[in-house]
């Protein structure tokens, strides 16, 4: 009899221990997920944000974030409308009306907001790879705060409004976002322009940065020629010299390329919406302005010493720019 207690008690200890350590791998397993670094942002568009316009289709890059509205008749209000938090106006249009943003990274789109006027039934579709992964179709007229449901990663938000008949207005639209990785953008690609040549070249380009870079990494182009430089922060301001030899019938009759520019940087740090919760990680972030100036570029050859061996020609192209 004593035996068979001994017995009992031991398997019952039996069982609560591995009763325990099942529950300890499910804390574990919990653990681990609720402490997976995310970090969460808002859409960096601001009230200062310049849209394109051709015809009834405006287009804007911020920080790397493309927004495209197209509408059918733009009643009154300007596209930043529909992103300045905020802002009493809405942006109104009648007929159909398509906004589409695509990301400069991988985000999840945890939450979308937007207030408006007027009844329209409104599709929210997200993609991937141009694979459609969630959509969202919307009827009522109420300011709206839709939470997504698959959490997968996409690259693409596109908002359609089917409106027949109604003046319908729209703005304060945002958006809660999550990354794996601090959001950073470090390369900005520039597709080539038609220069008027005589004039200063500058131009202006964004990054979204959650991290500090120390050098600023200018591609320049000139025909089919290519070189690169490194800028340290610490130099802006100040005139460099952009150099691109070549070698033409022989290294005797070798000439080169000289440019002179400079750089500006401007930085500042972004507002995080108040959608966003306290308990969300949220990574400090700036929004980086990369100012570049080209003021002139020469050819030289040492074949011709004394026949104009500097002259003017066309500008260099600025192809790409690397924070790093």
């Amino acid at each position: 009899m004593k035996n068979y207690i001994k017995e009992q008690v031991n398997l019952l200890v039996s069982r609560i221990h591995d009763d325990f350590l099942r529950q300890e791998r499910k804390l574990t397993k919990l653990e681990a997920i609720v402490t997976d670094k995310s970090y969460y942002f808002n859409l960096p568009f601001e009230s200062d944000t310049v849209f394109d316009r051709k015809d009834q289709i405006y287009k804007s890059n911020k920080y790397g974030f493309k927004a495209e509205i197209k509408v059918g008749t733009l009643a009154y209000g300007e596209p930043k409308n529909v992103f300045d938090i905020g802002e009493t106006q809405q942006f109104s249009f009648r007929g159909n009306c398509l906004i589409q943003i695509e990301f400069p990274m991988k985000v999840k789109v945890n939450k979308v907001v937007f207030k408006q006027t007027g009844n329209a039934v409104k599709h929210i579709s997200l993609f991937n790879d141009g694979n459609l992964e969630e959509n969202i179709r919307l009827i009522d007229k109420r300011d709206q705060e839709i939470e997504t449901k698959n959490g997968k990663y996409v690259d693409t938000f596109k908002m359609e409004v089917e409106n027949d008949k109604d003046i319908i207005g729209i703005k304060d639209l945002d958006m809660i976002l999550e990354t794996e990785n601090p959001p950073s953008t470090n390369i900005v690609k520039i597709p080539r322009r038609l220069h008027v040549h005589g004039k200063i070249e500058s131009s202006s380009h964004e990054f979204l940065r959650t991290t500090d870079f120390e050098y600023v990494k200018l591609y320049f182009a000139l025909g089919e020629k290519y070189t690169s430089m490194d800028v340290h922060k610490s130099q802006q301001e100040r005139e460099f010299i952009v150099h691109l030899s070549f070698a033409e019938d022989s290294i005797l009759e070798g000439g080169g390329f000289i440019s002179r520019a400079k750089i500006n940087i401007e930085k500042e740090k972004i507002k995080y919406s108040y959608h966003l919760k306290e308990d969300h990680t949220k990574k400090e972030m700036s929004l980086v302005r990369i100012n570049v100036f080209i003021l002139n570029t020469r050819k030289y050859n040492h074949a011709r010493p004394n026949k104009q061996s500097l002259y003017d020609i066309p500008w260099f192209h600025l192809s790409e720019i690397h924070l790093i």
